[in-house]
C-alpha cells in the first residue's frame, strides 16, 4: 500500500500563479504523484472551471509546487485566491 496523505485549503498564489503544499514525507523521498483539484464554489462564484492546477515543481521532499493555467484566457494565472483539495502519494519502495 503507498503513503497517501491529502487536505483542503485556502491559499492565494503567487504573482506567477504558483502555490506550494507543504508535506512531510513519510519515506524521505519526493512524492510520486500529486494532483490539486479546486472547488467546491459557493454561490454566485463566477470563476467556476476556468482554472487548473498543474504539477509544477517537486524539487523539495517536503513541498510540492503547482501552477495555476486559466482555462478561459489560455494562459498563466497571476496572483489569485482560491479553495482546493490535495493529494500526494508516496510508493513504498
Amino acid at each position: 500500500m503507498p503513503y497517501i496523505l491529502c487536505g483542503g485549503h485556502t491559499i492565494t498564489t503567487n504573482d506567477d500563479g504558483t502555490f506550494y503544499i507543504n508535506v512531510q514525507s513519510p519515506n524521505g523521498k519526493k512524492a510520486d504523484y500529486a494532483a490539486y483539484t479546486i472547488g467546491p464554489f459557493g454561490n454566485g462564484f463566477d470563476q467556476a472551471g476556468e482554472y487548473t492546477a498543474q504539477r509544477w515543481d517537486t524539487s523539495d521532499v517536503n513541498q510540492i509546487r503547482f501552477r495555476l493555467w486559466n482555462t478561459k484566457d489560455n494562459r498563466w494565472c497571476g496572483r489569485v485566491a482560491i479553495f482546493g483539495s490535495w493529494i500526494a502519494i508516496w510508493n513504498r519502495q
